[in-house]
């Protein structure tokens, strides 16, 4: 998706149609999940990740974390995922049926095998269209500036999901049983193969 830089400091972007297809994916999505890729850390998005993910009820987690811990204090905040993440945020990616990844340079930063995510949709936003992958698997790719194509993608997709609701609120309750527990939420061991 091409865009151009209009006289005003906003993003006109050509093509609508991939626009369209995301809101699709994420209106049909019922576990709808938001990855914080390391290319996100600089881009001073939280607003817009906090709006997008308050509207569609999702969790979001993060692969880095002193910039997303430090900026994002939201109650959809889960944390980190991988080996030394969260639970909750183990937990959600691994039973998400959607992941939205912002900031990958491709579908590869999210750091897990095939076998995990070859039954989710995913959407890859990502600032630079060179950056993303062949060898990737995107459902589909936004490319452009993040900001704006956040926006955009807010305005158009439909409000909250009830089930969404339940479903974070069971990934919450389980976190807390298992953290009395000492018990930790751990992706497949294959997920961190490469």
């Amino acid at each position: 998706m091409k865009e151009s830089n209009s006289s005003d400091g906003n993003y006109q972007f050509r093509d609508y149609t991939p626009f369209v297809k995301a809101a699709i994916l994420t209106n049909l999505s019922m576990r709808p999940f938001i990855y914080l890729s390391s290319g996100a850390a600089n881009l001073n998005i939280y607003n817009e990740i906090i709006t997008f993910a308050e509207k569609i009820s999702a969790p979001i987690g993060s692969a880095f974390t002193s910039a997303s811990s430090a900026n994002v204090k939201h109650s959809l905040y889960f944390g980190n995922t991988g080996i030394n993440g969260m639970f909750e945020a183990n937990k959600a990616l691994a039973e998400s049926d959607l992941i939205i990844a912002v900031g990958a340079s491709s579908c590869a930063d999210i750091k897990y095998n095939y076998e995990l995510l070859k039954n989710k949709k995913i959407i890859c936003i990502s600032e630079l269209e060179n950056k993303i992958q062949n060898d990737s698997k995107p459902s589909l790719t936004l490319n452009g500036d993040i900001k704006q194509t956040l926006s955009l993608l807010t305005s158009i997709t439909l409000g909250h999901y009830s089930t969404n609701n339940l479903w974070i609120r069971d990934i919450k309750n389980s976190a807390r049983v298992n953290s009395a527990n000492n018990d930790a939420f751990e992706l497949p061991a294959a997920a961190y193969a490469k």
